[in-house]
């Protein structure tokens, strides 16, 4: 009897880590998307709500990029 219990909560735990896995992948793919077709302003609002921590990783890039079109201005 120990066994199977021992048997099926490995089992659910291991299928909750591996969701739980799966739903930060997806998580990070739909922040990335957000960056790459959202205006800074709204994705900088977004990235504030949802992943601060990948906000302050990326202000770096944010911050690149806006120095690059100050300093290279479309023609």
């Amino acid at each position: 009897m120990k066994r199977l219990v021992t048997w099926y909560y490995r089992r659910k735990l291991t299928h909750n880590q591996e969701k739980l896995h799966d739903m930060r992948e997806e998580k990070k793919k739909l922040l990335e998307n957000v960056m790459d077709t959202e205006t800074y302003k709204v994705a900088k609002e977004i990235l504030e709500k949802f992943a601060p921590d990948q906000l302050s990783k990326s202000s770096v890039s944010w911050n690149q990029i806006i120095l690059w079109f100050n300093t290279n201005p479309l023609k």
